[in-house]
């Protein structure tokens, strides 16, 4: 009579349990069941290894798939992250014929997202290369005919553009960031001289209305009660700049107050 030895599945048969005891119809079993897993996992693994194969085809080319459309997804699509006081311009037809606009201070180019997609000229122009780099890359997707010189490492002091060479000029959270009221005025008569008689200038910026009493004076720098140091503005302030520039008001002065801590105005004129 054979004599079997007491073998561990766990080596012989991965997955099969610990010690058997059995004849040669019992291995044979075994073996089968191990061929048989053997060759489903083959099929897994190349399932898997397809499966690796599409993902990375999704990272090099992400408009392969089109994921589920939202309201909010579509209106970033058209407009990125453009600040809404800005898109509050746009919805009332202020830039229809205004088609060269200037980003001053532009970042990573979010205000422009929209203007890009819909043929404008656009230029920008920030202190900082890397976020210049950026709004290069972004442009070269969405109006790749548009030379990549339109965007430029600079100061608001010292624009590069000609004399009224601009419909409109885009100053979002820029302004506020001045010295002092001279550094203030250098930058907002840099940025009028290039922009075109009839052009339309928007800013937003910090101010002390209605935080005077935590605020009491403008036109020099202060720190708020958030905690951020800024340039900040009144509303006498900018009608008199208005004024002084030959322009007139686009729209009221208006003013969101964040929970007392800081309030940013935004101001639209337009140039006589």
């Amino acid at each position: 009579m054979p004599v079997y030895r007491t073998v561990s599945r766990s080596c012989v048969f991965p997955g099969c349990g610990t010690g058997f005891h059995g004849g040669p119809r019992r291995v044979a079993r075994l073996r089968d069941v191990w061929i048989t897993r053997r060759r489903r996992f083959s099929r897994d693994a190349k399932a898997r290894l397809d499966v690796r194969a599409c993902v990375r085809a999704i990272c090099r080319r992400p408009d392969i798939i089109s994921p589920v459309q939202t309201p909010s997804r579509a209106l970033r699509s058209q407009f990125g992250d453009i600040d809404i006081y800005l898109f509050d311009q746009v919805l009332k037809g202020r830039f229809d014929a205004r088609r060269r606009v200037l980003d001053a201070g532009c970042g990573d180019g979010r205000n422009l997202v929209y203007f890009l997609r819909n043929g404008f000229t656009c230029f920008g122009v920030d202190l900082d290369p890397d976020a210049i780099s950026c709004l290069r890359r972004t442009a070269s997707g969405l109006a790749p005919n548009l030379p990549s010189a339109n965007f430029s490492v600079g100061t608001l002091t010292r624009l590069e553009h000609p004399d009224d060479s601009m419909d409109a000029i885009v100053c979002s959270a820029v302004l506020h960031f001045a010295d002092d009221e001279t550094d203030f005025g250098r930058m907002l008569e840099e940025m009028w001289r290039v922009l075109a008689p009839g052009g339309l200038f928007f800013a937003r910026l910090a101010s002390n209305i209605g935080l005077e009493q935590r605020v009491p004076s403008a036109g020099r720098r202060v720190r708020l009660p958030d905690g951020s140091e800024r340039f900040v503005v009144d509303e006498p302030m900018l009608l008199r700049w208005t004024e002084r520039l030959g322009g007139r008001l686009a729209d009221p002065i208006k003013t969101t107050n964040v929970q007392q801590q800081r309030c940013m105005t935004t101001w639209c004129v337009v140039k006589e």
